[in-house]
């Protein structure tokens, strides 16, 4: 092939090396160590970058194998826009969870196999709750205590410019005021119909099973990353869900406080169609054929959307109508009950996923290493997790949107007390007037769901959980320091008798030396990845306690609300409020410190570079799957690069990257993948996926890449807290894969731990015997 320009290296022959980067975003300068790249293919969100030599000659003409890099990193933490799915966290969690559900298992009888089916189904209804709750949010917090009860309210309305123009004036009247404070859940409505909409690839959507089953390799399947079709039946039925609940909620004040006659039964029809509206949504997200990963029909989502948008105009239209005079009420009709029947509703749901699983005996699967974590429970796990944090920001936001504007209080007969008791004050002319003016301007209370207040017990309850639980951990770690000690001091000494002039060999190290303990710490704090998921898993089983018992008490009894209004609980619910509080507003400032900030953007896209691997299928706002753009990138890359028959590919992935190699190879056709060599580094392909993802990758598929590929090596450090041995454990004889690093390699130098293993001398001397040697284990191709 005749090359123009000598600077850069474009042809296809010949030996390359693919280097695919790992979480935030590595830039491809540092991935192939050198300033000057040019992109040789892709575009500048995913790209194949080769290092470029203006005016000389490039190296990769001359070096036994050219270097190439795939930088996918703008595809997490590019777009400063992508920093407000942060607010979306609860949403890619329940989508994780599809991914963590246990593959339905061989021979399994009906009970089994509809029970795997129904946990797919639960989290896609799980996922309607989680909307409804960030809708309920927007409708507690703007329309109820701002627009109804502080609006409502001359001197609390006067006292912020957020609510002064409902105060007086034409949008003073109820249901006008209904309605303006009804546009902030309309724009959350919006942004579910809008947000992550176009995927990061064009493809046309193929069907695919909706749950795994045993003994399959699903991420082999043709369409695995094709993307879901029946993800816009699914948005289109959560936005109708949504719409046909805010269409209820605008329309229920005035059919309940001023209509009469025949406009009351228009006003009960509306909402009597908004509710069944609202059903019917629910139903399409369960029927599997409409929106699930194996659907092809969309329509009844689509017609519930339209419905459920005429709905919404005829309850807007209804509030605004002029019924006369309208009846006193302190809270806005309708939410109280939207919240509770919410919270139950997501709480049974959680237990019916919960059961499902279990069904299975998930912790059955799996075994030494590659054993299940949190017994094969992390779909419940993370679902739960994913609804405290769900409740938290949403009863946090709204306390502290009502500390704004007034003070909470739990019920309507001590806001209407504590408002007497104000003006009694006020119209007491013997007082002085400081006193008088003093009541004048103090807050008034607003009234508060006392769901909210509960959740604010249990945050300060699992707060305590979760302090005690870390106290222990810290604990453990530094027990294991001193037998983690011995055997850093033992490995440095022998790898110093190795190398160490006979006639003057090196002091031995000893497990007390501060080196050797900085060793043992890492080493230490590193192996706490492994039980991640028991931690978890304690988290959420003294979360799901708290929950269950705050539900029984409160459905216990109309008045069991006073409980937390009354020491010791009223101290505990502050706590719990503050701290919920704290952390939506946290949340909201690191969405908009992220989106002005590139660097903390590509730290938070840490997150993203995990949970969005996956496709998404429970939920339409879980953060778009750059997997389903990165896999085909390098298949069709590596196909090119392989073109010729002398041509060879070494894949290397780092961390994430090499979950994309991993997922690349199993969408290889067989003729291809045998020219291709593997090199893992800093692997969590079986610390985190196979124990956490085992349906997709197990024991059985990683050990299947050993004969699918030209030969395959996985290099770890006991110091990285996140890539481990993949196949063969520390100290396995005539181990086929996995080669452990010294880290540090002497005493004196710098911890690794995770770093870019392509920069250790050691790398380039395992590469070099992997493609020079066929693997043990591996069958002869030729």
């Amino acid at each position: 092939m005749v090359r123009d320009d000598a600077s850069l290296d474009t042809s296809l022959d010949g030996s390359t090396e693919l280097r695919v980067h790992g979480v935030s975003g590595t830039p491809p300068e540092t991935v192939l160590d050198h300033p000057l790249l040019k992109r040789v293919a892709g575009d500048e969100r995913a790209g194949f970058y080769r290092r470029w030599y203006p005016g000389g000659r490039s190296a990769d003409l001359t070096e036994s194998r050219r270097l190439e890099a795939y930088g996918w990193g703008n595809l997490t933490s590019g777009p400063a826009a992508r920093a407000a799915w942060l607010m979306l966290l609860p949403f890619m969690l329940v989508n994780l969870a599809h991914w963590m559900l246990p593959a339905i298992p061989a021979g399994a009888g009906r009970l089994v196999s509809v029970a795997g089916r129904a946990s797919a189904t639960l989290l896609r209804l799980f996922g309607v709750v989680l909307s409804i709750t960030l809708v309920l949010t927007a409708v507690q917090a703007a329309m109820d205590v701002a627009g109804w009860q502080c609006a409502g309210h001359w001197r609390c309305g006067s006292s912020s410019p957020v609510t002064a123009a409902l105060t007086d004036g034409w949008l003073s009247e109820p249901g006008r005021r209904v309605v303006v404070s009804g546009l902030v859940p309309m724009l959350v409505v919006l942004g579910i119909a809008m947000l992550g909409r176009k995927p990061l690839r064009r493809s046309t959507s193929v069907p695919e099973v909706p749950v795994a089953t045993e003994r399959d390799r699903p991420m082999t399947h043709a369409a695995f990353w094709k993307g879901n079709p029946g993800l816009p039946a699914l948005r289109s039925a959560h936005v109708a869900a949504a719409t046909a609940l805010l269409a209820a909620t605008i329309a229920w004040p005035a059919t309940t406080l001023a209509a009469s006659g025949p406009l009351r039964v228009v006003g009960v029809a509306i909402c009597i169609a908004a509710l069944a509206t609202l059903a019917t949504a629910v139903v399409a997200v369960a029927v599997e054929g409409i929106a699930g990963r194996g659907a092809h029909h969309s329509l009844l989502a689509r017609a519930a959307r339209s419905v459920a948008t005429v709905l919404l105009i005829l309850g807007v239209a209804f509030s605004l109508w002029d019924h006369g005079a309208w009846e006193s009420a302190g809270r806005l009709p309708g939410t109280r009950a939207a919240i509770l029947v919410t919270f139950v509703v997501g709480i049974v749901i959680l237990a019916l996923l919960t059961a499902t699983v279990a069904v299975q005996r998930p912790w059955s699967q799996g075994r030494g290493g590659f054993r299940v974590s949190m017994r094969g429970l992390g779909a419940p796990a993370v679902a739960v997790v994913a609804y405290l944090i769900a409740g938290g920001f949403s009863a946090g936001l709204t306390y502290r949107v009502t500390d704004l504007l007034g003070y909470p209080v739990l019920s309507q007969a001590t806001a209407n007390a504590q408002r007497a008791s104000l003006n009694l004050v006020i119209a007491d002319e013997s007082l002085p007037f400081a006193t008088r003016q003093a009541a004048w301007s103090a807050d008034i209370p607003l009234v508060l769901p006392p769901s909210f207040a509960w959740a604010g017990a249990a945050a300060a309850v699992i707060f305590a959980a979760i302090l005690v639980i870390v106290a222990l951990v810290a604990l453990g770690v530094a027990r294991r320091i001193g037998p983690v000690a011995d055997v850093v001091a033992a490995e440095h000494n022998a790898a110093a008798t190795e190398t160490a002039n006979p006639a003057d060999p090196p002091a031995p190290a000893k497990p007390a030396d501060p080196a050797v303990r900085r060793v043992a710490l890492v080493v230490a704090l590193a192996s706490l990845t492994d039980g991640a998921g028991r931690i978890v898993g304690r988290v959420v089983l003294v979360a799901g306690l708290v929950l269950l018992a705050g539900l029984a008490v409160y459905v216990g009894g109309a008045d069991n609300w006073r409980l937390i209004e009354e020491p010791p609980l009223s101290t505990l619910t502050a706590f719990g409020t503050w701290f919920m509080g704290a952390f939506a507003l946290g949340l909201i400032g690191l969405a908009w410190s992220s989106a002005r900030k590139p660097a903390l953007r590509r730290t938070v896209g840490i997150l993203w570079d995990i949970g969005s691997f996956w496709p998404r299928a429970a939920h339409p706002l879980a953060p778009p799957s750059y997997g389903e753009r990165a896999v085909p990138d390098l298949v069709e890359r590596i196909t090119a690069l392989n073109s010729h028959d002398e041509s060879r590919v070494v894949l290397s992935g780092h961390s994430q990257g090499s979950i994309l190699a991993v997922a690349t190879v199993l969408q290889l056709p067989a003729g291809t993948a045998r020219h291709v060599h593997l090199v893992t580094h800093g692997s969590p392909a079986r610390r985190l996926y196979a124990r956490h993802f085992p349906a997709y990758v197990d024991e059985r598929t990683l050990r299947a890449l050993i004969h699918d590929l030209g030969s395959w090596r996985n290099l770890y450090r006991d110091t990285d807290p996140i890539g481990a041995w993949i196949l063969d454990p520390p100290r396995a004889p005539d181990p086929a894969v996995d080669r452990r690093l010294l880290d540090p390699p002497t005493l004196d130098a710098p911890i690794a731990g995770h770093g870019e293993y392509w920069l250790d001398p050691r790398y380039v001397e395992e590469l070099t015997t992997l493609t020079t040697s066929v693997q043990p284990g591996h069958n002869d191709h030729e």
